[in-house]
């Protein structure tokens, strides 16, 4: 069947513009309903392509090196509780790349209050400079807990080899954030082992 059949059969006449039709009112409804939904689907259409020229840029800028949203760098496997005696400026920032990695880190401003902060908190590792490896020692032992000493040594020092043989872990005034992750997360390895 024609086109011009099927509007001749329903009383339409193909070369009358529609809104002189005189069709039943279901069959006009159903007319302008259909154009409705085509004219929506245009201007839906219209408006998606118009903001599709912002959307790639909509997050770009956070990959960019340097800028926006800082990203973690590293992520501790095996989170910890640490106490560190942190005083300067370095020592502090290393405390929160540790914590930012998902170590719990406690900070204490001098090597005496370890013996406190300890029979206060259940801590994992105690992390000094080496030059307080006296006092330290000598705080955890007047607790006697389950805690881990991780010395940092001078770097290019006599002490490094010392450190060293304080625990094979030691640690440098000069190593990366990723070996002192490293090294914490072999000694808390090696202490739930």
């Amino acid at each position: 069947m024609h086109k011009t059949d099927r509007s001749k059969r329903r009383g339409l006449n193909p070369r009358q513009p529609w809104y002189t039709m005189t069709a039943h009112s279901g069959e006009r409804r159903a007319m302008f309903k259909r154009m409705f939904n085509q004219m929506a689907s245009v201007v839906v259409g219209a408006v998606l392509v118009f903001m599709s020229g912002a959307a790639p840029a909509c997050g770009e800028s956070l990959f960019h090196v340097g800028k926006g949203v800082t990203f973690r760098d590293y992520t501790a496997p095996l989170p910890g509780k640490i106490l560190i005696v942190a005083r300067t400026e370095g020592e502090l920032i290393l405390a929160e790349r540790l914590a930012a990695a998902g170590h719990n880190v406690r900070i204490v401003a001098d090597a005496n209050e370890i013996g406190a902060v300890l029979a206060d908190g259940d801590f994992d590792i105690v992390m000094t400079l080496f030059a307080q490896r006296q006092i330290v020692e000598a705080q955890m032992r007047s607790v006697a807990s389950n805690v881990s000493y991780l010395p940092v040594a001078q770097k290019n020092t006599p002490e490094e080899a010392a450190a060293k043989d304080i625990t094979r872990y030691a640690l440098s005034t000069g190593d990366s954030i990723k070996h002192f992750l490293r090294s914490i997360h072999r000694t808390l390895k090696s202490q739930r082992a």
